[in-house]
């Protein structure tokens, strides 16, 4: 009786233990300093939630319309620069932005592009960049040899001087974040 006992705890513990992946931890501070002459300022609004850098020039402005983020310039308030923005993956993959991206967004040009996934340095949370592919990708190579290509794909990939990159954290597995 008392192997029964104890194999049947055993069995219900070892079920109940299962792998998980450690979800994001919102940060009680930014990970660095400000740049000169910016405030940290943490910014919880239409859902989301981050540390953006501001001053008396440059904001930073959520948008439900879109959903995301944008920069805003005091001085020339309809100048602004989207700087996130938040997808609905419909079958929880990042290549769902394959077909969305196109329909969805400024997308002027047919482009061959594909995900890779890149370190997060963070817990909980898959980081990817998009990168042109085929023909595209072979342009892109020729040209990023003789000068800085900032963007590729439509503006939502990754070029030679910068980063662009596509966030998906493990409890939200349904939504992507474009940094």
């Amino acid at each position: 009786m008392k192997k029964i006992i104890v194999y049947t705890v055993l069995g219900c513990i070892l079920c109940s233990c299962r792998i998980i992946e450690k979800e994001p931890v919102f940060p009680d501070k930014p990970s660095r300093e400000a740049y000169e002459g910016f405030i940290w300022e943490k910014i919880e609004q239409n859902g989301l939630k981050f540390w953006a850098q501001k001053n008396a020039q440059i904001q930073i402005q959520t948008n439900p319309a879109i959903p995301g983020a944008k920069i805003v310039w005091q001085d020339s308030p309809k100048s602004s620069r989207m700087v996130m923005r938040l997808f609905y993956l419909p079958h929880k993959k990042i290549e769902d932005l394959l077909d969305i991206l196109p329909s969805d967004t400024s997308w002027t040009q047919a482009t061959e592009c594909q995900f890779q996934e890149i370190t997060s340095h963070r817990p909980g949370v898959k980081r990817y960049v998009l990168h042109p592919t085929g023909r595209d990708g072979e342009k892109y190579l020729i040209k990023s040899k003789t000068e800085p290509i900032p963007t590729t794909c439509n503006g939502w990939g990754v070029g030679n001087s910068g980063i662009r990159y596509f966030e998906i954290q493990c409890n939200h597995p349904d939504l992507a974040l474009f940094v």
